[in-house]
């Protein structure tokens, strides 16, 4: 995965890139994250509508294991994931603490991401998880650890500051936008816009799925204005596209609805 940065800043001086001085405050630091997400997916079957609905929680705690020049690695530990899904007409709900109630499939899913360290780095705002086999990538991956720190100098940003980036993998491809809307004494707001195409691969009631996605973001973060570490963010994302299943091809529509806590443990 690629992540290209573009700043177009108003009147940015040339030393508000993160730099090793102000990286060193984060090294050992640990934090941690809550993420709500609340997905509502409608599909047109033969003319049918089909609706269903989601919700998860993941709790993670990191841990800042060292900085170099330009960037930084940090541990990544889940601990709790709870939800609920909504679809045919039935409930299911799971709770990682309670594996006893969920399906054998969905417990040894969730049991394999717990408790599982993943190492990851950032590079130039750019993130790099190391895989292993142990199946923690499973609910990791979508988590972008990049956004928890600004990518430039809390002190130095300003009112009307803007940047942006792309991102590109082989199943998908973000182009982001940033504006920052406000600095008072306690917090930065930036305002945030995605564009985002979309390609995955995955199972559902035993049937290979295809699911080609075109779609967009927009929310907010609020930065601690002195350190420069996420405190909350939420986002709304919505995407069109088609879900394809041997033959058959549905169009499919998704509204997503997350936010993320940030707190810091020590």
């Amino acid at each position: 995965m690629r992540k290209i940065l573009t700043i177009l800043l108003i009147s940015m001086p040339a030393a508000v890139t993160l730099h090793a001085q102000q990286l060193n405050y984060y090294l050992q630091k640990k934090f941690e994250v809550v993420q709500e997400q609340k997905n509502n997916t409608t599909l047109h079957v033969h003319e049918t509508q089909m609706s269903f609905y989601s919700e998860r929680t993941t709790h993670t705690r990191y841990r800042v294991e060292e900085v170099f020049s330009n960037g930084y690695n940090l541990t990544a530990t889940t601990f709790l994931i709870t939800g609920k899904l909504l679809a045919f007409g039935q409930e299911q709900t799971f709770n990682s603490d309670q594996p006893s109630g969920m399906s054998a499939s969905d417990s040894m899913a969730i049991q394999a991401v717990l408790n599982k360290p993943v190492r990851i780095t950032v590079n130039n705002n750019k993130q790099q998880i190391r895989r292993d086999g142990s199946g923690a990538m499973l609910l990791l991956q979508p988590e972008d650890v990049s956004r928890f720190l600004l990518p430039f100098t809390a002190v130095d940003i300003r009112q009307g500051y803007s940047w942006s980036d792309s991102t590109v993998s082989d199943s998908s491809k973000t182009i982001s936008r940033y504006l920052v809307t406000q600095k008072n004494t306690d917090s930065i707001v930036v305002m945030v816009f995605h564009e985002i195409e979309l390609r995955t691969v995955f199972h559902q009631q035993n049937q290979l799925m295809l699911q080609q996605l075109k779609g967009y973001a927009k929310g907010y973060r609020w930065y601690n204005s002195k350190t420069g570490v996420l405190k909350r963010e939420t986002l709304n994302t919505t995407y069109n596209g088609t879900s394809e299943t041997g033959d058959q091809r549905f169009p499919v529509s998704i509204s997503i609805a997350a936010e993320t806590r940030l707190n810091a443990l020590n």
